[in-house]
């Protein structure tokens, strides 16, 4: 949205209505201003309280030269299309505030070139911003898949190697069911521990989606050795948990804690050399 002021006298610009435009006062149309991404003497580029992200970013074009003032409008209508659609694909960013400046500062350059009127460019580094921030999410999702991959095929493993049916008729527990109930329980859990931080991990600090399987089965170890540890201390019986027996439900409940939750352990061992100090 642009909005038009029309001063009359001769002065130097800034006018006054652009000299007001601050963080914290209304617009002219009512709007609280929360931000002011780009100052010019002729025009102001700035963020509203408004819900609808696409509508925050707002820009006020005003000049003692009309002459001037109506250069930069025609600037404006010029990329002003391709404008307005990438601020559209501010619905669909997860950093919105990097992005809203980027689009905001992008406008003020097309701005101060407002004698340059290319039929060639009609907002093409808005285009530009746009493909980012999709190609971004194309990424970001891509990554996330590769970190799931290898909870998924340790979820797998013991469905592969068809052991279940036989596993909860016998009530002797061997070795390869015990590898197949960690490998089942703590990759579910370690999974759910990923789904829940997807939201804040920096999912583009690696330019390969390999990078992201290897941390993900880096936090899949990390996730097999805690429960290893696990079972060792409740088998020996350094500490007691009521639901766990030995039993498979006891096994896969103590895999899940354990691929879940990373502090878990380190809890327990730091308890256990507690209890095995007051035993000496």
């Amino acid at each position: 949205m642009i909005k038009l002021c029309n001063k009359k006298g001769h002065t130097h610009d800034p006018t006054e209505e652009l000299k007001r435009y601050k963080i914290g006062v209304e617009d002219s149309v009512g709007y609280k201003i929360t931000g002011v991404i780009s100052k010019r003497d002729q025009f102001v580029i700035y963020e509203i309280d408004e819900q609808s992200l696409q509508n925050r970013i707002r820009i006020i074009v005003d000049s003692y030269d009309k002459d001037l003032e109506k250069k930069i409008i025609k600037k404006y209508n010029h990329v002003k299309s391709e404008y307005i659609k990438s601020k559209s694909a501010l619905l669909h960013t997860d950093n919105y505030e990097e992005n809203k400046n980027l689009i905001g500062q992008t406008l003020s350059a097309y701005l101060d070139d407002y004698e340059n009127i290319d039929p060639n460019d009609r907002g093409e580094e808005f285009k530009k911003i746009a493909k980012d921030i999709f190609a971004k999410n194309k990424s970001t999702l891509l990554n996330s898949i590769s970190m799931m991959i290898p909870f998924l095929i340790f979820i797998m493993v013991p469905f592969i190697i068809n052991w279940c049916t036989s596993l909860f008729v016998n009530s002797k527990i061997s070795l390869i069911e015990y590898f197949c109930l960690i490998s089942f329980g703590t990759s579910l859990g370690a999974l759910m521990s990923l789904f829940i931080s997807l939201k804040t991990r920096n999912l583009h600090e690696f330019d390969k989606w390999n990078l992201y399987f290897l941390l993900g089965f880096q936090k899949l170890l990390l996730g097999f050795t805690s429960s290893t540890i696990f079972l060792l201390i409740l088998n020996s019986e350094i500490i007691k948990i009521k639901f766990f027996e030995n039993s498979i439900m006891g096994i896969l409940m103590v895999c899940i804690l354990a691929g879940f939750s990373e502090r878990l352990i380190p809890t327990l061992l730091s308890n256990s050399e507690s209890s095995i100090s007051r035993s000496m």
